[in-house]
């Protein structure tokens, strides 16, 4: 949505009401923040994305909060410098098994398990 031009705003009141849906079918919904992209989209074109998924991120932390939903911030490890840092992504965008590494790690660390695949 945010590379479509879709304001963080609107962005955000759609997946609150995906999230209201999940609640109202008793499931606990996790809330991920959106990752920035990397220096390499950024170069192509792509310079207020950024700064969107920055905006997006701080609207959905507080939604979070404010639900007592759990917010888990996968750009502190991806990309701490405020853009995908390109050990984690081949062209900017699309990510690298490492980077997938990090993302279940992260999600481990707040469900305490190792998360199976049947």
């Amino acid at each position: 949505d945010l590379q479509r031009g879709v304001e963080p705003e609107i962005v955000a009141k759609n997946i609150e009401q995906i999230v209201h849906s999940l609640q109202d079918a008793h499931a606990s919904p996790v809330l991920e923040s959106v990752l920035f992209v990397g220096d390499k989209l950024v170069a192509s074109g792509y310079r207020d994305i950024n700064p969107s998924a920055q905006k997006l991120n701080d609207l959905l932390r507080d939604f979070a909060r404010n639900a007592n939903i759990t917010f888990l911030e996968l750009n502190t490890t991806l990309a701490p410098s405020g853009h995908l840092a390109s050990e984690f992504t081949y062209d900017g965008q699309h990510l690298k098994g490492e980077a997938y590494i990090r993302w279940r790690d992260a999600i481990r660390s707040l469900t305490g398990r190792e998360a199976t695949i049947h």
